[in-house]
């Protein structure tokens, strides 16, 4: 891995971290209070760690010289309404204990 490759890789471990020290301190009042956009913290912040995975996939591709086809923002904004839409009720423990925590995708 380059040099550059490392260096980002360690700052998304880092906000990674960083997001899972925040989840763990959020209150449910907290995990419960919505965003401007309607969505409870506790649905972005499960979305946010699940997403790790899909975006260090994107920016290997687009690293590597590979174009990316068919992301649009209508896609994006369409995923994220039918996660918010699945993930309404996620519980603080829900989303920080998923199978793939995005430090360990992180160092995949």
């Amino acid at each position: 891995m380059s040099r550059r490759a490392e260096e980002l890789a360690k700052r998304i471990e880092l906000g990674a971290q960083s997001l899972a020290a925040l989840a763990e301190k959020l209150t449910d009042q907290e995990w419960k209070t919505k965003t401007a956009d309607g969505r409870p913290v506790g649905v972005v912040v499960h979305h946010v760690a699940n997403m790790y995975g899909a975006e260090i996939a994107l920016a290997k591709k687009i690293a590597e010289g590979e174009g990316v086809r068919g992301l649009t923002w209508d896609a994006i904004h369409q995923m994220n309404g039918q996660h918010a839409e699945e993930k309404a009720s996620v519980r603080e423990r829900s989303s920080t204990d998923h199978d793939n925590p995005a430090p360990a995708i992180v160092k995949q």
